[in-house]
């Protein structure tokens, strides 16, 4: 899964927002996107999303783009 874009979210310091193509969210500590390398365009496995979601963040919350939540 590719990442679209990782941007500092300015009404929450030290937390970014990282969306992926498939229109899906996570919201993450900015140590987290630095311990995994996260940036715009890198490719990402199901089983590597799924590793950051397991307890490595902060407010993992994912939704489509309509924010949608997935359950």
């Amino acid at each position: 899964m590719r990442i679209d874009s990782v941007a500092s979210q300015p009404d929450m310091a030290g937390r970014y927002l990282v969306r992926f193509a498939d229109g899906s969210k996570m919201r993450l500590y900015r140590q987290t996107v630095e311990d995994f390398g996260l940036y715009a365009g890198l490719e990402l496995s199901e089983e590597q999303k799924t590793q950051i979601g397991d307890g490595q963040i902060y407010d993992f919350k994912m939704a489509y783009a309509d924010n949608t939540p997935i359950e």
